[in-house]
């Protein structure tokens, strides 16, 4: 179990970090699909300025969107303004929550090394094939096209 999830895991995490560096380097869409990254890398900028620069902030944040930004404004305060190193955060932040996702399945679909009662055998995976339980949907949502590009901005 554990080299299956570590396997998804890889897979997760190199889908998000691919797009991220593409995405930073050679956008693939046009660039509305950008407007949510460059809204809070904005405002975060804006922001970490305001507070270095110890004047007062300009304005409130868009609603909906104060808990990430100021993440992302403690992170520029931190480390600098490095949008792409900010990507490949939240593409293992992603990749994390695939893993959860594949624990959740596995819970889900039960333990796997023992054999069902008869008459139930539709409910569960037989024992002995346990990538029934959790690799499926792990990778799924490893490689789910829309998960993969906005878990990567």
């Amino acid at each position: 179990m554990r080299r299956s999830l570590l396997l998804v895991a890889a897979v997760a995490l190199a889908a998000r970090w691919s797009v991220a560096i593409l995405t930073e380097s050679r956008p693939i869409f046009p660039d509305y699909y950008y407007a949510d990254a460059k809204l809070n890398d904005t405002e975060a900028a804006t922001y970490s300025a305001a507070i270095r620069s110890k004047t007062p902030i300009p304005y409130r944040l868009t609603p909906g969107r104060e808990l990430y930004t100021w993440w992302v404004t403690l992170f520029y305060l931190g480390l600098g303004r490095h949008p792409l190193l900010l990507k490949l955060i939240n593409g293992a932040l992603a990749s994390a929550s695939v893993l959860l996702w594949c624990l959740l399945a596995a819970r889900v679909q039960g333990p796997l090394d023992h054999p069902e009662p008869p008459g139930n055998t539709l409910s569960r995976a037989p024992a002995g094939e346990p990538f029934r339980a959790y690799l499926g949907p792990g990778l799924l949502l490893a490689l789910w096209p829309t998960h993969v590009f906005y878990s990567s901005q």
